[in-house]
């Protein structure tokens, strides 16, 4: 049983003077900490108001110890600020008519045994599920190949990390964003909370039931209070709750709108 919600931090922000075409949530799972029937959920929750929509899910292979580590400090940056940190750049996006290949280089850091060179760089592949994908692909090329800065042009989310396999979702770059973060507490029983405490130690999950719960909470809770933290910055309320879907992060669950 949900037994309250805290909200420690708010902000909002706009990166552009732009049309916004939509909303989209994304609510993840920082840490989980069980003590006997006491359950506090740590959680970030984050608003982005895009001017185009769509987003291309990228895989890629860590090669060795050396990339897992700098994929690890990318995944930490970029999953809190939606870009990549300073001296790692998307150095490679290649489209062709079915996939395409992109590369993040990291400039100046740890030289990996395994690419043999200063600079390592980690290749990720995309397939085109449909016609929409191959546009917004072709679109963010066009805007690489010109004088806009990368932030400007396209932001980063989701960035996790499963043994050797590595995934991130390139959106466009936002309008405006609100990011809160928090904490929830929970009192369950024993073996819901035995339940939740194994998942989270094994693999970062919660159990479904639990998750889906948390999740509406949170989006409810920080979508209400969002409307006051988004006003200053003339970005629209997220009055109406989206579709939850229970989804798998770097840091935990997550949900989406869809």
């Amino acid at each position: 049983m949900i037994t309250g919600i805290r909200i420690d931090k708010a902000e909002a922000w706009r990166e552009k003077q732009a049309e916004i075409k939509g909303l989209d949530i994304n609510i993840s799972v920082d840490t989980v900490k069980v003590t006997g029937p006491e359950v506090q959920v740590d959680f970030t929750y984050t608003a982005t108001y895009p001017e185009e929509v769509g987003s291309i899910l990228l895989r890629g292979k860590i090669a060795d110890e050396t990339q897992k580590m700098l994929m690890s400090y990318v995944a930490e940056m970029a999953n809190l600020t939606g870009h990549l940190p300073d001296g790692v750049t998307l150095s490679r996006w290649d489209v062709g008519a079915g996939t395409m290949e992109a590369e993040l280089t990291f400039n100046g850091l740890p030289a990996s045994p395994a690419a043999g060179k200063t600079n390592p760089s980690i290749r990720f592949k995309a397939g085109f599920e449909n016609d929409e994908k191959h546009k917004l692909a072709m679109q963010i090329k066009e805007k690489m190949g010109g004088k806009a800065k990368l932030k400007a042009i396209l932001s980063l989310r989701n960035l996790s990390m499963n043994g050797s396999d590595a995934s991130f979702e390139v959106v466009p770059s936002p309008v405006g964003v609100l990011r809160m973060s928090g904490s929830l507490l929970s009192h369950e029983d024993a073996k819901m909370a035995k339940e939740i405490n194994d998942g989270w130690a094994k693999d970062k999950r919660l159990p479904d039931s639990f998750s889906e719960l948390v999740l509406n909470a949170i989006n409810f809770t920080c979508g209400t209070n969002g409307v006051l933290v988004v006003r200053p910055v003339n970005l629209a309320p997220p009055m109406v709750p989206p579709r939850i879907s229970l989804g798998e992060t770097g840091s935990g669950a997550s949900a989406k709108s869809q």
